[in-house]
């Protein structure tokens, strides 16, 4: 809806600029495809001819493509001709499908390409089927430029309109008297229409759509020779326009306010010679949105969905469709037909939710109602037994009691934080059991697990007991007393080490003691042995001497001796010490 609406202001936009540029009306319209005639009254069984015409808006083209349509029950396309058309090259040669109504057709023409106002594409000859109104419409079109890119420049597509009426009863012809002229025969069929206007409207391009537009604006080409022109609107489909209301040539009408329903816009020219045919074009306007929409949910039995109503009318263009958007408005809409009217709200996680519908009418009005509600979940799975405790390698087991025929989710949750996610079934008294296939490793665990209805409704979790995957006591015991066992000779045999350590090197401290206090003895020995023997020398010879003056100078040289020899022996010693003292720091 947002593209067709900024679809239809982009055309807006283009033909307001065209205009106020003062560009002629004929590139002012934009080019187009129409039908020749537009309209007119058949009767049953004779045929008639249609043309399909493209006017290039003062561009020159080089390629059109398009597809129509038509009642297959009212009209038959009896033959398709391409003689005289503007086109020489095909891509999609125009034939008539008439089981369904359709011609689709594409056509180019080499440079220099074609400009014009009337250029015939093909035409079609149909047979009137029977009576009724026969509509011929374009369902597509495409008008490319003659600008190297092949930009579409079409602006819009016309449509045509007859009325095909019974056969009338031939009169019954009176007696023919001698010498008298008969009366010309009953004419059928009207005359061919002359100088028909091509009508085309930018805020109401296809005549059989709705709008939601008051203002309206139509433009058309006029002819070279064009001396008048009469218009009206009104509520009839077939109005002639009064000739007697002419007015100066213009390309176009605007009316800024139009009520809701059906309009006819009906204009005719006028040439040097004569009025020509009048053209209609309908205008189809709904501003109005849809009534307000009774909005109902319907809760069904426990395990079933629920069932929203909802219900609108439009008294203008009719409903077209209703959406419903569940949550968010970033959720993609569901449609739903106007006559269907309900939906089942399935696939909803457990708790609130929201749903909005809106209803849309064909001129593209909204109304909107929003309703809450909540899904309930289905009774808990009830867990009856489990392995509370398992060894490596062992497979853990689980079983409980839920709905019958529910699928059962299982869940199992490690130390990490991981989920190991399983399932099994309830049978139809609602048992179930589970095995998990996959051995677990050692650690506390936690179990839960979550039903599910053939209907897709889940169920509240249910409760989530814990159990241990453990080796057996002896095992743990023997691990204990092994690694107890490695811890107690660890430091034993650390103790000893250091014990060891502290005897060696006591020992070689002990060693290098009795051998420094083994030089200080000798070194005393010797010393105080050369000093005793030094001193008896010198008291020998001072007993030789004669006199107290030579006493005397030999006593003088003893004790200077005895000093010198001292001395030598003090230095000896302090050496001595001073070694054992670095051994004891």
């Amino acid at each position: 809806m947002l593209k067709k609406l900024l679809a239809g202001a982009g055309v807006f936009c283009l033909c307001v600029s065209l205009f106020a540029s003062g560009t002629p009306p004929a590139a002012a319209a934009g080019a187009s495809l129409f039908f020749s005639p537009g309209s007119g009254t058949k009767t049953i069984n004779t045929n008639f001819s249609v043309s399909v015409k493209i006017n290039t808006g003062g561009e020159t083209i080089n390629a059109a493509q398009g597809a129509l349509s038509f009642d297959p029950a009212v009209l038959e396309a009896v033959s398709v001709s391409r003689s005289g058309s503007i086109f020489n090259l095909w891509t999609t040669e125009p034939a008539a499908n008439n089981k369904n109504g359709t011609i689709d057709f594409g056509g180019g023409v080499p440079q220099p390409g074609y400009a014009g106002a009337a250029g015939t594409v093909f035409s079609i000859t149909f047979k009137a089927k029977k009576a009724g109104s026969a509509a011929v419409r374009f369902s597509a079109g495409a008008i490319l430029a003659n600008d190297g890119k092949g930009t579409n420049i079409l602006a819009s597509l016309g449509g045509a309109n007859f009325t095909i009426a019974p056969a009338q009863a031939a009169p019954v012809p009176a007696e023919k008297k001698t010498g008298e002229t008969p009366p010309p025969p009953v004419k059928t069929e009207p005359d061919a229409p002359y100088n028909l206007p091509v009508i085309t409207s930018a805020t109401h391009p296809d005549q059989n759509a709705w709008y939601n537009k008051s203002e309206a604006r139509l433009a058309w080409v006029l002819p070279p020779d064009t001396a008048a022109i009469s218009l009206t609107l009104d509520r009839e489909p077939d109005t002639a326009a009064p000739t007697g209301e002419a007015i100066d040539p213009v390309a176009e009408k605007e009316y800024p306010e139009l009520t809701d329903g059906l309009w006819y816009f009906h204009l005719r020219f006028k040439d040097k010679k004569k009025w020509g045919t009048t053209e209609h074009y309908r205008l189809m306007i709904d501003t109005k949105p849809p009534a307000p929409i009774d909005l109902r949910l319907e809760e069904k039995a426990e395990g079933e969905w629920p069932l929203l109503r909802f219900k609108s009318f439009d008294d203008g263009s009719g409903l077209l469709v209703y959406e419903l958007i569940m949550n968010s408005l970033q959720e993609k809409a569901r449609q739903i037909a106007p006559e269907v009217g309900e939906m089942v709200l399935d696939n909803l996680e457990i708790g609130e939710h929201s749903a909005l519908v809106k209803a849309i009418d064909k001129a593209g009005n909204e109304r909107v109602a929003v309703i809450d509600f909540a899904i309930k979940p289905l009774p808990a799975p009830v867990i009856t037994d489990f392995t509370a405790n398992l060894k490596p390698g062992e497979h853990f087991f689980l079983s409980g009691r839920s709905l019958p025929e529910a699928q059962i989710k299982i869940s199992v949750l490690d130390e990490a934080g991981r989920i190991a996610v399983g399932a099994s079934s309830a049978d139809k008294s609602g048992n179930w059991f589970y095995v998990h296939q996959a051995h677990l490793p050692r650690g506390r665990y936690f179990v839960w697990a979550e039903a599910t209805n053939a209907n897709g409704l889940k169920s509240n979790l249910s409760e989530k007991p814990s159990f241990v995957v453990s080796p057996p006591a002896f095992a743990i015991f023997g691990d204990f007393l092994i690694n107890y066992f490695t811890l107690i000779m660890s430091l034993l045999f650390l103790i000893v080490l250091i014990i060891a350590l502290f005897v060696y090197i006591a020992r070689a401290w002990r060693r290098r003691l009795r051998k420094e206090t083994f030089e200080i003895e000798d070194v005393l020995r010797r010393h105080l042995g050369d000093l005793a023997k030094g001193l008896e020398a010198d008291f020998s010879v001072l007993g030789r001497a004669r006199g107290l003056e030579a006493q005397k100078k030999e006593r003088l040289a003893i004790l200077e001796s005895a000093k010198s020899r001292i001395n030598a022996a003090q230095e000896k010693i302090g050496k001595e010490v001073k070694d054992v003292e670095e051994i004891l720091k």
